[in-house]
């Protein structure tokens, strides 16, 4: 991979430029070597398409991984023999075998955040900090136990927002597959009725008759456009001008910018929270953050943050400044800050938002539903129109 770096060189000088690594640590280590001492670490987008069969683990998995290894070490037992036992109770081979990796390179002397970043599509860059700082303070199962409760807090979360979102697309499923459904079987048959009679039809009709006829000859060309509408959305979407576009659009859209300022909002503070409690430094825990926020915009501003925060600015002030970021949560860092209880503070944060989120879901579902029943009913009236009005005309005439 290529990681855009600042770092600082011997003199003191800010300097910037590239670097191929496999990953962050390696890539920090290589800036090391070379007298570098990385500021920032960003890795630079780019498509690939192997992404799309590479295998990725739910944040479920990451959660029992964490509570096996918390219990088991908490219980006595070596971290590589607890590594061991959690790959044997895999789920599926592909963890299996990440975890196996992990267990053989702590046998050959490698350090526990060292093994997890060398599979960085199972072990993200928050759960890699975490385990260095917890290997420097000597309290792994304690971290641990931590992570796996902040990962079940996410899985539920993020259960609830799809939970939300089954219904709405279960409907649109069974109506675009009703909808191909009637284009290729049941059409052209009643278009042989309506040849026959040689009576004028409605335009909804011919339309949709067209419409059967063209699938039926050029089906092929169908699914071609379709695949290649798919598959360049997908490109945009993560290329770095289609996902800064995104996230100005997530963050201004009415009616939705409330609810993903929500979501981000509660994903910042949980990880903050975590890092904080875990003994990561504040400016590497935003940097971590910046980096796994996934969203270009709030992403900006957190460097933004980071760079007055290293001057000496308390956290507190540019967040209440920032115009993305709520004002209730820089007055709670601030208290936070005085306090000295940041990650009590950010917990308490984190669940304000997720309660608000919850309920934000519940509303708009609520909205959806009789959007839906209307989407229904119009689809319903259409096919009356277009099918049910003529055949009863045909059987007025006979």
């Amino acid at each position: 991979m290529k990681f855009l770096y600042k770092a600082k060189n011997g003199k003191g000088d800010v300097v910037t430029g590239t670097v191929q690594a496999k990953n962050e640590f390696e890539a920090e280590k290589i800036l090391f070597d070379n007298k570098l001492i990385a500021m920032d670490i960003i890795a630079e987008r780019s498509f690939d398409f192997s992404s799309y069969f590479k295998f990725k683990p739910s944040i479920k998995d990451r959660a029992i991984f964490a509570r096996q290894l918390a219990t088991m070490v908490g219980a006595g037992l070596t971290l590589s023999k607890s590594v061991s036992v959690a790959a044997a109770n895999a789920r599926n081979e592909q963890l299996k075998e990440v975890y196996y990796s992990v267990y053989k390179d702590i046998e050959e002397g490698k350090s526990f955040s060292a093994a997890l970043s060398s599979h960085p599509e199972v072990f993200d860059r928050v759960f890699v900090s975490v385990a260095k700082a917890a290997e420097t303070t000597g309290n792994l199962d304690t971290v641990l136990g931590q992570t796996a409760d902040r990962l079940e807090t996410d899985n539920d979360f993020s259960s609830k927002i799809k939970g939300a979102l089954y219904y709405p697309a279960f409907i649109l499923l069974a109506l675009i597959g009703i909808g191909i459904y009637m284009l290729v079987k049941i059409i052209p048959q009643l278009k042989t009725l309506f040849d026959s009679a040689g009576s004028q039809l409605p335009w909804a009709t011919r339309a949709l008759i067209s419409l059967s006829s063209y699938i039926q000859e050029k089906w092929w060309i169908v699914l071609v456009v379709v695949v290649a509408v798919v598959f360049a959305i997908r490109v945009w979407l993560i290329s770095e001008a289609g996902a800064k576009i995104t996230s100005i659009w997530l963050l201004t859209l009415p009616g939705v910018k409330d609810l993903v300022l929500g979501i981000y909002m509660t994903r910042f503070a949980r990880i903050m929270e975590m890092l904080i409690k875990s003994g990561v430094p504040l400016l590497d825990a935003l940097k971590i953050i910046s980096s796994t926020i996934n969203n270009m915009v709030l992403e900006e501003e957190i460097n933004n943050m980071v760079v007055e925060v290293e001057r000496g600015v308390p956290l507190s002030t540019p967040m209440q400044r920032n115009e993305y970021f709520p004002k209730f949560i820089g007055q709670m860092v601030a208290v936070g800050e005085q306090t000295g209880k940041l990650d009590q503070i950010l917990a308490k944060v984190a669940e304000y938002y997720e309660n608000e989120s919850a309920t934000r879901i519940k509303s708009i579902s609520s909205l959806i539903e009789p959007i839906i029943l209307v989407i229904v009913g119009a689809g319903v009236a259409f096919l009356i129109f277009a099918v049910l009005v003529p055949i009863y005309s045909l059987a007025q005439i006979q």
